[in-house]
């Protein structure tokens, strides 16, 4: 437990803080997403498809495991934990979960089409998840998500969609990885 802090400690080293206490990590082999979540000091960590919880003292719990093709994730203003996964299955079919605070996952919504989701960001009760390029007729999108899990497109990327997140003001911040530019809208 310690050594692997001590990694993400060295690996956090290496992250781009964005809005709303979200880091995107740009590591190899290191966490894919850290999130600071509503404990204070807390981090939530995903590494390969586990979340991991760790506390300024060095504890750390596991919140999931298991994940397919697990990237972003998110909480909610209930406080529920949302992850962003994709499965293979003929083609990529992106799913958000929702962990709830006792560990129980359950589906929030299905991104139609074939998509890699990569980012997600929570703005008052919706959600919103970015896709990576997965072939060159699926354009990267952002999908807004309602409270009841319907998607909608609301926006789409010349790249690829990595990291989102929004700013108090509730400018919505995108992270194009292909281009290497940040949208704002």
């Amino acid at each position: 437990m310690k050594r692997k802090l001590v990694a993400l400690r060295r690996e956090l080293l290496r992250c781009i803080p964005l809005p709303l206490l979200l880091a995107v990590c740009i590591t190899v082999g290191g966490p894919r997403q850290v999130f600071a979540g509503f404990t204070p000091g807390n981090l939530f960590v995903t590494d390969g498809g586990s979340i991991f919880e760790f506390t300024p003292n060095g504890t750390e719990t596991t919140i999931a495991t298991g994940l397919t093709q697990l990237r972003g994730i998110a909480f909610d203003n209930s406080g529920d934990l949302l992850a962003a996964t994709t499965t293979f299955n003929f083609g990529g079919h992106g799913v958000i979960l929702r962990i709830n605070p006792a560990g129980q996952q359950t589906v929030f919504a299905t991104i139609p089409g074939n998509h890699l989701l990569e980012g997600i960001a929570v703005h008052g009760s919706d959600v919103f998840v970015t896709t990576a390029l997965t072939n060159p007729t699926n354009a990267p999108t952002i999908f807004k998500i309602s409270p009841d899990g319907a998607a909608t497109p609301f926006g789409s990327f010349p790249g690829s969609g990595f990291g989102i997140a929004f700013n108090a003001a509730g400018d919505l911040f995108a992270a194009d990885s292909t281009v290497r530019s940040i949208a704002i809208k």
